[in-house]
């Protein structure tokens, strides 16, 4: 995703995305108008973050939080990163998740922050739960049993996925000689994909109007429950839940606008 905005659309580069997105994104919530008249200043300075959090941080949450036969102080290390950048992911998708109506694609990227969060951790910023991350030794296995268990799982799981990633990894670093292509999948399960949001972005919304008629003469507009329509309605606050509908008929409002209803959105 940070990869295709410094890819795509200059205003991710020049820091303006954020003064247009939030009124032009698919499906504006009702927070979505206090992002939007947010000072431009601060709005550039999200931008930033955006791409710092995509293109760097992110990297964090593949730390492990404990490694077998390394120093306590690398460990530590690590764990401490790992519980850093776990954090910020979560933090920033929360943010995201505040400013508008993305289905549950921020709920899912917080799930695989929550694995750097280690049952110490969690006892400490969460006290009064610190009985669910408790455990007798007599409770568990040895530890030696479980590192053997599970590498016998993870390992052919993780060679299969490296296997999947191939082309998803070549797609990224354009090593095919092509640009980077997103929201692709590369195998007939689409196990492994390649994703980016809002490689450009919109600065003006144009809103496409569905009208039905019964006899052809008169004509009614129809409402959609989260689609933007009548300017007296206050804006929907959907998400996890996903008005798929709703978000295609947006796609409609890119110019040249005809082509976008004859080729993409031929439904």
């Amino acid at each position: 995703a940070g990869l295709i905005k410094i890819r795509g659309s200059s205003c991710w580069t020049q820091k303006t995305c954020l003064h247009y997105h939030f009124e032009t994104q698919p499906l504006p919530s009702a927070t979505s108008f206090l992002f939007h008249f947010l000072p431009q200043l601060w709005q550039s300075r999200m931008v930033d973050v955006d791409l710092w959090v995509q293109l760097y941080t992110s990297w964090f949450v593949l730390l492990p939080t404990w490694i077998p036969g390394v120093p306590v102080a690398v460990n530590n290390a690590s764990r401490t990163v790992a519980r850093v950048g776990g954090c910020i992911q979560a933090g920033f998708m929360v943010g995201i998740l505040l400013s508008g109506n993305f289905s549950f694609l921020n709920h899912l990227t917080i799930i695989p922050a929550l694995a750097c969060f280690d049952d110490a951790y969690l006892r400490s910023v969460l006290p009064r739960f610190a009985h669910l991350f408790s455990h007798s030794q007599q409770q568990q296995p040895q530890r030696r049993t479980i590192v053997s268990r599970n590498l016998l799982i993870d390992l052919p799981l993780l060679l299969y996925i490296g296997y999947l990633s191939s082309p998803v990894i070549s797609n990224l670093l354009q090593l095919n000689g092509t640009r980077q292509v997103m929201n692709t999948s590369f195998d007939p399960f689409r196990l492994v994909n390649t994703y980016g949001a809002f490689g450009s972005v919109g600065e003006k919304r144009y809103e496409p109007i569905v009208q039905i008629s019964d006899d052809g003469v008169k004509w009614r507009e129809l409402e959609f429950p989260c689609k933007p329509g009548n300017v007296t309605r206050t804006p929907c606050f959907c998400a996890p839940y996903h008005y798929r509908l709703d978000w295609n008929i947006w796609f409609l409002g890119f110019k040249p606008h005809k082509a976008y209803l004859q080729r993409r959105e031929s439904w």
